[in-house]
């Protein structure tokens, strides 16, 4: 912004601002972006002064006033924005908007060519450029590019009214790897990939991962939530100006609950729904009439977007009908603040407030709950979320879920909320500010750049494998194989997933071998793989390590003999609720409990997953000898110390394979445990997608079947050319 001639740098009032700058504070790169309104040479000088100031580079790309309105004023926030937020009635869709919109994308792409060098990663941020990887990989191939959609991607029923569909979904292949905010726009996305690019041959698409082949290349595509800098809101509400101004604010209202809303001013946050909600508690709690003080802000934004001005016009009707209706000379009910917030500033109110609200109509994430948990030093404060924020299905183990539309349900849990008690506050909020301490932005941010950098360089073909390792050449060497996922596909329940005659063959001529031992370990109970498995030569182990069969003859690795009425009584709790939902399957492993949920809609498991996820959660907290573990389409109670890691190391001393070198092959996150305890000379495989700490990468299960093939033959072969080598030395 322009202040007595000069350039001041204003942040942006949005969620991406407040989520990367610390992130490239931290790490420094080279930020390109649209510097707002105004341009020009005098303008570029004054703004790389300033810019000078920060601890990373700044580049403007202006766009003229044609520019603008065609791109950011039309076809970002009047097409893009509207479909992207399930709001088709305000959606406008016009061609010469969408020629601006190519045109702006391959000047950004030119700009950012100019900086680039030989291997760089270049993150693109938001529906304002969906076509850039289109645009600058011709002339820029030899770097990576990386997409996060901060919005909700729309389901296929709304992203195909747009008329240039294809160009779109086409470009977004463009990138190397894409981020989304939640499992649903993960799987609208995969949806409208299926349909739109029948070229790209999917790789594999579960809940929060996916990949496609596209000529030379691989795409991949992950549930990434967006979060805030924790440390940063935790401090700042720690600092003496902030404290003493919270503190100001509570005074003037010692007797009364704080309800605090803090929003731009936008049409998908759903503040009118939020007002007529406190109205209604109003309506139906007269006994709380000046022992409640709701405060809302709004921060300006698109005020020149007609829309928007008419959404300011029903705000302040709204707020003057409620506090004409209810005020009285001692007690205004709604203080409504319309302007921009310095991070200390809204600091105070959120670390004053006993109650946030977020009522979104449709969000990407939402960013304001997370940091109201963040300044919650004092462990006080409830929060209300919008089931249709995509921040609901991280905070529901904390956070009152409503759904904006019902006006009753949100008066309630308003209500609710400031009755509710002292303990289960503090332990609904300790709950919140456990998890996002651990998942910050800065997390995000490297979990993004790992799975930027994702496989690339690690995948290989299984003669690859055979060849690049020497530990096959081993006299003596121990293969750990996962099962489900790794062995055979993941099906859509458990039932389905038996060995077919094929894979038992190569198990067994594996096993047979000598200096092979084979292990087997799964989730499932050990009773279900030694009657697909068995053979006394094989090692097999169940419930992530809890028992193990060898030589034929079956007992505890890990777990305890307490363990089964611990289970008993949680999977007595589960029942229940899993045969309420039709498409939950509980499965009893005996050393493990899972409850898979591939079979429940995409709508379906957005409103229950986090149910149960947090169903999970209170029976650990009232038995912490359980975890929780995620697996593709599948949560699970497991023994709190038994994991596939430790397994493998207790096998490793009861084999007498310490010296032995480990092959190591899995898929999902529990597999990883086995990764982490390899030594250096020892060999990790993942299969499938996402990010891993395995040195290799195969694409799926058939890849491993070929794998273990080519080893027997291979293992077969050099053992019969050593007896030859011996024969012949013993003959001469």
């Amino acid at each position: 912004m322009q202040q007595s001639g000069k350039v001041k740098l204003q942040p942006g009032g949005g969620g991406l601002v407040s989520a990367l700058d610390p992130v490239l504070r931290r790490t420094g790169g080279l930020w390109i972006g649209w510097p707002g309104e105004g341009g020009g040479s005098e303008a570029a000088t004054s703004f790389a002064a300033a810019a000078s100031e920060l601890p990373y580079d700044l580049v403007p790309v202006d766009l003229t006033p044609e520019e603008t309105a065609g791109h950011y004023e039309g076809f970002t926030n009047r097409t893009l924005w509207p479909l992207f937020h399930d709001m088709v009635g305000r959606t406008t869709f016009d061609s010469s908007w969408w020629e601006t919109y190519v045109r702006v994308n391959h000047k950004f792409a030119q700009a950012t060519s100019k900086h680039l060098k030989n291997g760089d990663l270049v993150w693109v941020h938001d529906f304002h450029l969906l076509l850039f990887a289109n645009a600058l990989r011709p002339l820029r191939g030899d770097v990576r590019y990386s997409f996060f959609l901060h919005t909700p991607f729309p389901p296929p029923s709304l992203f195909h009214r747009l008329p240039w569909r294809r160009e779109i979904a086409d470009a977004l292949l463009d990138f190397d790897s894409l981020g989304f905010q939640t499992e649903g726009d993960l799987s609208a996305f995969a949806q409208t990939i299926a349909v739109l690019c029948p070229d790209a041959r999917p790789l594999g698409v579960s809940d929060r991962s996916a990949a496609w082949e596209r000529g030379e290349r691989t795409i991949r595509a992950r549930v990434l939530p967006i979060s805030v800098d924790f440390q940063f809101w935790d401090s700042l509400a720690r600092t003496k100006r902030v404290m003493n101004r919270a503190d100001k604010f509570r005074a003037k209202n010692s007797h009364r609950k704080i309800i605090v809303g803090a929003d731009r001013l936008d049409y998908t946050k759903g503040i009118p729904q939020r007002l007529r909600a406190f109205e209604k508690l109003l309506e139906k709690h007269p006994e709380e009439h000046e022992k409640v003080q709701f405060l809302q802000i709004a921060v300006p934004s698109r005020s020149s977007v007609s829309e928007y001005k008419q959404l300011k016009r029903e705000i302040d009707r709204l707020i003057g009908q409620i506090n004409g209706r209810f005020g009285t000379p001692d007690w205004v009910p709604v203080n409504y603040l319309y302007r921009s917030f310095a991070p200390a500033e809204l600091t105070s109110y959120y670390q004053a407030a006993d109650v946030a609200i977020v009522t979104s109509i449709k969000d990407g994430m939402n960013l304001v709950a997370k940091e109201f948990c963040a300044a919650s030093t004092t462990g006080k404060g409830v929060v209300i979320v919008s089931e249709f924020a995509g921040a609901a299905s991280e905070l529901s183990r904390g956070a009152l879920i409503v759904n904006p539309h019902d006006t009753d349900g949100v008066a309630d849990a308003l209500y609710q909320a400031i009755h509710m008690p002292p303990a289960e506050e503090q332990a609904r909020m300790e709950a919140l500010r456990s998890y996002l301490a651990v998942y910050d932005v800065h997390r995000w941010a490297d979990d993004f750049v790992e799975v930027a950098k994702g496989v690339q360089g690690r995948r290989r073909e299984p003669e690859e494998v055979l060849a690049g390792w020497s530990g096959w050449q081993a006299p003596e060497v121990l293969l750990y194989i996962a099962y489900d996922g790794t062995l055979v596909p993941l099906r859509p329940h458990p039932s389905l997933a038996a060995p077919d005659e094929e894979l038992v063959e190569i198990l067994d001529h594996l096993a047979s071998l000598p200096g092979v031992t084979l292990a087997i370990s799964s989730g499932r109970s050990l009773d279900e793989l030694a009657q697909w498995f068995p053979n006394p030569a094989m090692v097999l182990i169940g419930g992530h390590g809890a028992a193990w069969r060898r030589g034929g003859e079956s007992a505890l690795l890990l777990a305890q003999s307490w363990l089964a009425g611990t289970l008993a009584a949680a999977r007595h709790q589960l029942e229940g609720f899993a045969s309420s939902v039709p498409g939950f399957v509980l499965e009893d492993k005996r050393h493990s409990i899972a409850v898979h949920y591939n079979l429940l809609t995409d709508i379906a498991r957005q409103r229950f997953v986090p149910e149960l996820r947090s169903k999970l959660e209170g029976i650990v907290e009232k038995s912490p000898t359980l975890r929780v573990l995620e697996g593709h389409y599948v949560l699970e109670l497991s023994p709190g110390g038994v994991d596939k890691g430790l397994a493998l190391e207790k096998i490793r001393r009861e084999l007498g394979h310490e010296d032995q070198p480990i092959a190591a092959i899995g898929d999902d996150a529990t597999d990883e445990e086995m990764f982490r305890v390899l030594g250096e000379t020892d060999l990790s495989i993942h299969v499938g997608l996402g990010p891993t700490a395995a040195g290799v990468v195969l694409s799926d299960s058939k890849k491993v079947r070929a794998l273990l093939s080519k080893l027997a033959n291979y293992r077969l072969t050099r053992r019969r050319a050593v007896e030859r080598q011996r024969h012949a030395a013993h003959s001469g």
